[in-house]
């Protein structure tokens, strides 16, 4: 008869590999979670990544307002006349 609860391995070293197993898996979640609470903590690189994306954006051409612009007026104009 075996004294272990069901489900868990009576083999020293499956126990010991699962073991092992789940320590790495503890110290990656952990790695992470430090990593994201420095970058966090970090307003610098915040901001700085932030303005990166801004100027990552697409700007709307020139040529596209004025001529958006244009229409608009001259819509305006033959509507009033």
């Amino acid at each position: 008869m075996n004294d272990e609860p069901a489900g868990r391995p009576s083999d020293p070293e499956v126990r010991a590999e699962r073991l092992r197993a789940d320590i790495e898996r503890t110290r990656a979640e952990l790695g992470e979670t430090v990593a994201e609470l420095a970058y966090k903590a970090d307003v610098k690189a915040r901001v700085t990544d932030r303005a990166a994306a801004v100027r990552r954006r697409p700007e709307v051409p020139l040529g596209a307002v004025l001529g958006a612009v244009v229409a608009v007026l001259t819509y305006l104009w033959w509507r009033n006349h």
